[in-house]
């Protein structure tokens, strides 16, 4: 398989080609089964960009805050994503054992067992008396715990520390990210309305029935891009690549499942697409195929950031990054004055979305 027809596959795939977008938030959510959203308004620009019509930020918040069909918590690699609630039980049975094994044992090497057990029954104790924020925890705390403050400004700091442990034992959830300071909930409380989110699956049962999905967004794809993808080992993931070989078929030395591969016509792929921070594109192969090697760091920084890049014929060829109320571009290469139009209605459109959205702080959980 070549690089072009890759690429193509790819885009059409994430579904930011012509004819692949996405009719609803619901179902463009099915499809990736989560978004990372580290920081909420690149998210909501990840779905934007593979939606048929534009979504409005009381779309978004009226399926989270209302309809309680969307969440926003920890999941894929340990990190925030945005996704279905009707994908918590398969997202938590799949990955909270890595969680708990391999994700938080970096807490061990800073606190001890009964400081994270005295914390974590404190955090459920003041939220059973309703939600709270980051900082309203860490004043509480302050006050009824003996604990020396700066361990408790650590196990609740941005990153997640003890908040992340008690999410993926389903205890504690986000509230509503577009609230101005986001509170946390206890999950039976959020979600009083949702008993599904507590169905265990067998781990390996859940992670084959996310490799299916995965594939459908990123196939063709090897054992080792699902791994970087979802977070677990290649090990584990070779595992579960064996056990669903009955749904999966063999394209040269990667593979996909029933949705088989195809050609993807070039006029069907956009010739220009700004990519949000953090985009699943981004994040879905361990293999960057769709970049130059020599331009690797431009776009993947230090301690696993991902920048916003530009998308040239289905290629990354830039970054970009949003300068009062524009887009600054800056490209790997040159382009001709009809790409670089194209690229300016493209900024313009981009800086548009963010000048709307500009009330949404940066929230990073």
């Amino acid at each position: 398989m070549d690089t072009r027809s890759r690429c193509q596959e790819l885009l059409h795939r994430q579904k930011l080609s012509r004819k692949n977008a996405a009719a609803h938030v619901m179902e463009l959510l099915d499809h990736e089964f989560g978004i990372q959203s580290q920081i909420f308004s690149h998210s909501l620009l990840a779905v934007q960009c593979r939606m048929q019509n534009k979504v409005s930020l009381h779309d978004i918040q009226f399926l989270i805050a209302d309809e309680k069909k969307l969440i926003r918590t920890w999941s894929l690699r340990g990190t925030l994503h945005l996704m279905r609630t009707a994908d918590a039980a398969l997202m938590w049975s799949a990955l909270g054992t890595e969680w708990a094994a391999r994700w938080g044992t970096y807490l061990n090497q800073h606190v001890t067992e009964y400081e994270k057990q005295l914390v974590s029954e404190a955090v459920l104790s003041s939220l059973s008396d309703g939600p709270k924020t980051r900082e309203q925890l860490k004043a509480e705390l302050k006050q009824s715990l003996t604990l020396e403050p700066a361990l408790i400004h650590y196990l609740l700091s941005s990153w997640g520390g003890i908040l992340k442990d008690l999410s993926y034992q389903r205890m504690v959830i986000h509230g509503n990210p577009c609230d101005p300071d986001i509170a946390f909930h206890l999950t039976s409380s959020w979600l009083r309305d949702r008993p599904d989110v507590y169905h265990t699956y067998d781990q390996v049962e859940a992670l084959g029935l996310i490799l299916l999905r995965y594939l459908q967004a990123y196939g063709p794809a090897r054992a080792e891009d699902f791994a970087y993808w979802s977070g677990i080992t290649v090990t584990l993931a070779k595992k579960i690549f064996k056990n669903r070989s009955a749904d999966l078929i063999s394209i040269g030395d990667l593979y996909d499942n029933r949705n088989i591969y195809r050609t993807v016509a070039t006029a069907d792929v956009p010739t220009v697409k700004l990519l949000p921070k953090f985009d699943p594109l981004l994040l879905g192969h361990k293999e960057k195929f769709y970049m130059e090697s020599e331009h690797y760091k431009k776009v993947y920084g230090a301690a696993g950031h991902v920048h916003a890049a530009v998308m040239l014929h289905g290629m990354i060829a830039g970054t970009w990054r949003v300068k009062g109320k524009k887009v600054d571009m800056r490209l790997f290469g040159d382009a001709d004055e009809g790409l670089r139009a194209e690229l300016r209605r493209e900024a313009e459109i981009t800086a548009s979305f963010f000048h709307q959205s500009s009330r949404l702080h940066h929230a990073d959980g």
